[in-house]
C-alpha cells in the first residue's frame, strides 16, 4: 500500500543547472551555405597575387561599382571594378598569371585557367565566374564585368583634374530604380498574395523593397552626391556636394 500523500521536498532557491556545450556556431555562419561542399582557400594559391601587390608602390585606387538590367530586362546585375596606379610599370602577364593562380579550382573550375581577349584590351578569365583585367604602363583595372572594365580602362589617358586626398560620389536618381527592381524580386515570396484578409496585407512592409526604397523616393530631387577631402598638411578640407534635378 502507498500512501495517499507525499512529503513536499525541500524547496529550492536556486535555478537548475545546465550543461555547458561549445557554440554551434555564430553570426558568421549565416552566410555559409549548406547545400554546397564548404569553400577552402588554398592559400599558397593566393601568395602570388598578395606578393605583387605587396611589392608595388599604389600611388592612388579607385573603387568603382554600379548595376545594369540584363538583356532579359528582369534581373539586375551589381558590378565592380577596382583601379590601381602604381609608382612603376606593372609586368601585366605576372598579374594575370597571379590572378589565374588565385582564380585555379576556386573560381575558375579548370585546372589550366586561361585568359581570352576581350573589349578595349581588357583580357577575360575562361571560367565559371567573371574575372577581368586590363594593364598599361601604371595602370591596373581588374573587375568582374568586361564592360565596366573597359569603359574605365578607356578614361585613363584623360587629363587630370585637380585630385583630393579621398573621394567619393553616389548617382542616386541612377541607381535607385535598379535598386527597386533588385530588391522587389528578392522580396517577391514575401509579397502577399491578392485576395488575403485584412491583416495579413496589412502587415510590416518589406525592409528592402518597401522601406528602403520608400525612402529613397523622398530623396528624389538628390540626382548625384560627391565628397572631396583635401590634405593641406597642417589641417584636412572636406566639401560635400550634391547636385538636384531640377
Amino acid at each position: 500500500m502507498f500512501p495517499k500523500a507525499t512529503a513536499s521536498g525541500p524547496r529550492s532557491k536556486n535555478a537548475p543547472g545546465f550543461a555547458e556545450t561549445p557554440d554551434a556556431g555564430s553570426e558568421v555562419d549565416l552566410e555559409s551555405r549548406i547545400d554546397e561542399r564548404p569553400l577552402t582557400e588554398n592559400r599558397d594559391s593566393f601568395k602570388a597575387l598578395r606578393d605583387r601587390l605587396a611589392a608595388a608602390r599604389i600611388d592612388a585606387m579607385l573603387d568603382v561599382s554600379d548595376t545594369r538590367v540584363d538583356a532579359d530586362q528582369v534581373y539586375v546585375q551589381p558590378r565592380s571594378a577596382i583601379v590601381l596606379l602604381a609608382n612603376a610599370p606593372w609586368d601585366a602577364e605576372a598579374v594575370r598569371n597571379a590572378l589565374g593562380a588565385a582564380a585555379e579550382g576556386v573560381w575558375s573550375g579548370s585546372a589550366n585557367p586561361t585568359w581570352r581577349n576581350g573589349p578595349g584590351g581588357v583580357r577575360e578569365l575562361e571560367g565559371l565566374a567573371k574575372l577581368a583585367i586590363a594593364a598599361d604602363g601604371k595602370w591596373l583595372v581588374i573587375g568582374d564585368s568586361a564592360e565596366l572594365v573597359s569603359a574605365v580602362f578607356s578614361r585613363r589617358n584623360r587629363p587630370a583634374i585637380a585630385g583630393a586626398s579621398y573621394a567619393a560620389g553616389w548617382r542616386h536618381a541612377r541607381e535607385l530604380p535598379h535598386f527597386e527592381r533588385m530588391t522587389k524580386l528578392i522580396d517577391f515570396p514575401q509579397v502577399p498574395a491578392a485576395g488575403e484578409n485584412d491583416q495579413q496585407a496589412g502587415a510590416e512592409p518589406s525592409f528592402f523593397s518597401a522601406n528602403l526604397a520608400s525612402l529613397g523616393r523622398t530623396l528624389k530631387r538628390v540626382d548625384a552626391a560627391t565628397i572631396a577631402v583635401h590634405d593641406a598638411g597642417t589641417m584636412l578640407r572636406e566639401s560635400l556636394v550634391y547636385k538636384l534635378n531640377p
